[in-house]
């Protein structure tokens, strides 16, 4: 790619995520898309983000902040006490907000021409990845925080991300150089069915009085809308409550219920997970006297 303007260039930076190339001349600083594609199409893509008047434009440097700071000096070539900045490098057009006299610089520190040499790469992304990534609903989006590299996930795709469908553990493998590659990997849990989970309950209770599985129920459930029930074999209900801290004991409102194998259901609300999606156990539990 050629980039031949009227006056000399001076400056060049890429932006931090290298979707942008930043280059002072004499008098304008451009900015080129190089994501644009083609090399004619990354120089049709120049945008002039700057052009004073009574400075002359030098030094690009990008800094531990992102930005993108501009030494100048007066058209007199007399040192200048401001440095210019790019405050929004990695975006197009105007939204890459250029500053005029965005840091002013003591007397001591005057700029003339340059700025301290730096390597860029030091800030370049480093590639990252939650290891469990909880979720309601699909697809979701499996992002790296690289771009311009080479990938390889375990679906088989080479994009920078993927979208997935389905709960399950996936891997990328990123060629950072020639010589240097890492392998992430991330675990999906679809919380929709986390949240039906199964309560922890006894399948046998003696309601003897004897200190010991006296009752049936649950404990320490974590939700709202709660509603136990218990049937007995011809489906007649015998205990109900909506008190996560009740237990049935045995007993229904017309006295003593016999021994046998009886049906419950407990159904809750789980707030913390999928839009309170309600979680429905069911089971049987036999009483002994």
């Amino acid at each position: 790619m050629i980039f031949n303007p009227q006056r000399g260039t001076y400056g060049l930076s890429f932006s931090p995520d290298n979707s942008k190339l930043y280059v002072s001349t004499i008098h304008e600083i451009y900015q080129f898309n190089m994501l644009a594609g083609t090399p004619s199409a990354i120089l049709t893509s120049k945008y002039k983000v700057a052009s004073p008047s009574n400075y002359m434009l030098d030094a690009l440097q990008i800094g531990p902040d992102n930005k993108i700071y501009v030494a100048n000096i007066r058209v007199n070539y007399l040192t200048s006490d401001h440095l210019y900045r790019i405050n929004s490098p990695n975006l197009s057009g105007i939204a890459c907000d250029f500053e005029y006299d965005a840091v002013l610089l003591s007397n001591q520190s005057d700029c003339l021409n340059g700025l301290p040499n730096f390597i860029d790469g030091i800030f370049e992304e480093k590639p990252q990845m939650d290891s469990i990534i909880p979720t309601c609903s699909f697809p979701i989006i499996l992002d790296q925080n690289t771009r311009n590299k080479q990938y390889l996930w375990s679906t088989g795709d080479t994009t920078p991300t993927i979208s997935v469908d389905s709960a399950g553990l996936y891997w990328v493998t990123i060629q950072l150089s020639s010589c240097a590659t890492v392998t992430l990997t991330v675990k999906i849990i679809d919380n929709s069915l986390v949240a039906h989970s199964v309560l922890k309950s006894i399948n046998v209770f003696s309601p003897n009085n004897d200190g010991i599985n006296d009752e049936f129920g649950f404990k320490d459930v974590i939700g709202s809308d709660f509603k136990f029930e218990v049937f007995n074999r011809w489906g007649q209900p015998v205990f109900s409550t909506t008190d996560p801290n009740s237990q049935w004991d045995g007993t229904s409102k017309i006295g003593i219920c016999p021994e046998g194998v009886y049906y419950w259901i407990a159904q809750y609300k789980r707030e913390a997970i999928c839009n309170n999606s309600i979680a429905m156990n069911k089971g049987f539990v036999k009483l002994v006297r």
